[in-house]
C-alpha cells in the first residue's frame, strides 16, 4: 500500500523506538544541528539580495531598452555605436548598461558630444 508523507510521519512520531528528537519533524536525512545554520543562511540570503550590476548581455540590453527593437539593437552593436566587451574564449558580448545608454544619447545627437 503506498503511504503518503504525513502517514509516514505519523508513524515514525508514534514509533516507540523513535529515540531522536524532533525525528519526522524534517523530511530529508541532514543533522538536527544543522537545520539552524540553513535556516539562518537562508534569511540571510532572502533579507540581503545581491546588489543589481551595471553590466548585462545582449538580453539584458534589449530589457533595458524595450523602445528600440532587437534587430536595431543588434545593428547598432554591429556599427560600434554601442561599447562592447567580448569576454575572452566566449562568443556572448557584455554590456556596460550606462555606457550605452550615454552612447546611444551621443549617437542620437549626431555623434558629438
Amino acid at each position: 500500500m503506498l503511504q503518503t508523507k504525513r502517514h509516514r510521519l505519523q508513524a515514525a512520531e508514534s514509533d516507540p523506538t523513535n529515540t531522536a528528537p524532533d525525528a519526522g519533524a524534517t523530511t530529508t536525512n541532514e543533522p538536527l544541528w544543522l537545520r539552524p545554520l540553513v535556516v539562518k543562511i537562508i534569511g540571510e540570503v532572502k533579507t540581503n539580495p545581491p546588489a543589481p550590476t551595471p553590466f548585462g548581455d545582449f538580453p539584458a540590453l534589449v530589457r533595458h531598452f524595450p523602445m528600440y527593437g532587437e534587430r536595431t539593437l543588434r545593428k547598432l552593436v554591429k556599427d560600434k555605436v554601442f561599447p562592447v566587451c567580448r569576454p575572452p574564449g566566449s562568443r556572448k558580448l557584455a554590456f556596460h548598461i550606462p555606457s550605452c545608454e550615454s552612447a546611444l544619447l551621443r549617437f542620437s545627437r549626431g555623434g558629438i558630444e
